[in-house]
């Protein structure tokens, strides 16, 4: 699998941290420092993670919630953390054979006790793929079984948050993140898929 939030020019990747330069004057240089600086945060955040270094992974991410908005009101933090969630999930749609939707079902539990925003920006993510990849008829019912009478968030939301309540969204996001890439990795091992 790789790497999320990778260097490819996905249509989804290029839709993003595009700057209205003149509203309050930060120089578009100064705006992809930021959002390149959130993006190395929220990798370090997670490698924390996965370490189970939990406190690390809660300072890089409050330090994340530090960084300035760009011209366009956007958080890097925010913007960081959703295109890091939305990449692992259209590399496990990469995978093919229903993985990206399969490992959803085991991850979105409906009574979580995980941030509702965090769970909200995650099937934001599934519907992202769902409308700019395609999806067989048998993924669109089984998305919308996870989508339907739930909060399904917008980019926007998270970005409209800010300290303490951003990073807790972003901590509960990664976590998802971080359980949903063990079930592709589980489901792509079942059936005999290379998610490499």
């Amino acid at each position: 699998m790789t790497e999320p939030f990778g260097r490819r020019k996905d249509p989804i990747l290029r839709s993003f941290g595009k700057s209205e330069y003149g509203r309050t004057g930060t120089p578009p240089s100064q705006q992809a420092a930021m959002r390149e600086a959130a993006t190395r945060l929220v990798h370090r955040a997670m490698d924390a993670l996965l370490r189970q270094e939990t406190d690390r992974a809660a300072d890089y991410v409050r330090k994340g919630a530090r960084l300035s908005y760009d011209d366009g009101g956007a958080a890097p933090l925010a913007v960081a953390a959703h295109m890091y969630a939305l990449r692992a999930v259209l590399d496990a749609h990469e995978a093919g054979d229903g993985v990206w939707i399969d490992a959803a079902n085991n991850v979105l539990d409906p009574m979580s006790t995980r941030n509702p925003l965090a769970l909200a920006d995650f099937r934001h993510a599934l519907t992202v793929v769902q409308h700019d990849y395609g999806t067989t008829p048998a993924e669109e019912r089984n998305l919308r079984a996870l989508t339907e009478g739930q909060h399904v968030a917008t980019i926007r939301e998270m970005q409209e948050l800010e300290g303490e309540e951003l990073s807790a969204v972003v901590i509960d996001l990664l976590e998802i993140v971080h359980h949903y890439d063990d079930a592709v990795g589980m489901i792509c091992d079942e059936r005999g898929i290379d998610h490499y």
